[in-house]
């Protein structure tokens, strides 16, 4: 008689054999056409028409693209040659113009891909890749010149001197801030972006010059609170380590291009020296005196009593 390993094997080639031949059987269902033909007919059902007649109308025009028409096209002339595909002999490429049109509309409206091919007359399978293109080609050539992080010491110098001389705040930086921006989370992502404030979202972090410019913005996750994000930059695992440069994620301010920190399971936390006390010191306790006293009285500004709900007495 054969044995019991053999008969399983058997019934294993049964199994699969049995399971071949029903995908054989099964007719891969043909597409209807290859492409909707209203989507073909694009100079007729686009956005872009009306934008041609928007443009005689700038508030409007303003009020669908978020911008001017002269920005708009300065934007457009700086995308083009990174956003800019090539004909081919089976049907004509999405052009820059309705590229970049369909990309302000989805930031500034939140609409589903699905909903957005109704106005720009391009499938929703274009648009999932043709808008975060398209964002990558804006942040590259508009980063260099609207978020140029300061890289000398001049640079932080005078960053100081304006907000000495604007807001009357002496060896200021920059002003730090973070909001939740609500996302709809991927699949499977359980509560990993839920936060604190019951809903899920990224982080978004920027840090501002004295002339409400933007230096510095960065995205980051799993984050429950802002305050808690801002000391991660100085403090990692407990208060008994610390984290040296090249720790966390950068960004080159030339090429823009992410410097990878330490990953999970490396270990490049320095220990700090024991038997120090985690006090503040005299001199930092003077400092912060001398700066109460000062945005007290000379410092002070006209509106902070009211932003702070004090009366002119408890001045």
């Amino acid at each position: 008689m054969p044995s019991k390993r053999k008969v399983e094997l058997a019934v294993l080639a049964l199994c699969l054999n049995k399971l071949n031949v029903k995908k054989k059987k099964k007719k891969k269902k043909r597409r209807a056409e290859w492409v909707k033909k209203w989507l073909l007919d694009t100079d007729k059902h686009t956005h872009i028409n009306l934008l041609s007649e928007l443009r005689t109308y700038p508030s409007d025009f303003h009020n669908y693209m978020r911008m001017d028409d002269e920005t708009y096209h300065t934007l457009l002339e700086m995308v083009t040659p990174l956003i800019e595909k090539q004909d081919t002999k089976m049907r004509r490429s999405i052009n820059p113009h309705e590229r970049l049109t369909a990309t302000p509309r989805y930031l500034a409206t939140g609409r589903t891909f699905e909903d957005l091919k109704f106005t720009t007359c391009i499938s929703p399978q274009a648009l999932s890749k043709i808008i975060p293109e398209t964002c990558r080609a804006i942040y590259q050539v508009l980063a260099p010149q609207y978020l140029k992080f300061p890289t000398t010491e001049a640079e932080w110098k005078e960053i100081a001197k304006n907000f000495e001389e604007r807001w009357q705040f002496p060896n200021c930086l920059g002003a730090v801030d973070g909001k939740h921006v609500a996302i709809s989370p991927p699949p499977n992502s359980g509560s990993y972006f839920y936060n604190y404030k019951g809903f899920h979202s990224l982080v978004l972090m920027a840090i501002a010059n004295a002339n409400y410019e933007l230096i510095y913005v960065h995205y980051v996750h799993f984050v429950h609170s802002m305050d808690a994000y801002q000391m991660e930059v100085c403090l990692v695992a407990d208060s008994s380590t610390y984290t040296p440069p090249g720790s966390f994620d950068m960004e080159d301010p030339d090429t823009h291009e992410i410097q990878n920190g330490v990953r999970a399971g490396e270990s490049n936390i320095a220990p700090l020296a024991s038997g120090q006390t985690r006090n503040s010191s005299e001199g930092a306790k003077r400092v912060r005196d001398l700066f109460v006293d000062y945005f007290k009285n000379e410092g002070s500004v006209a509106w902070q009593n009211r932003l702070a709900g004090l009366s002119d007495s408890e001045h």
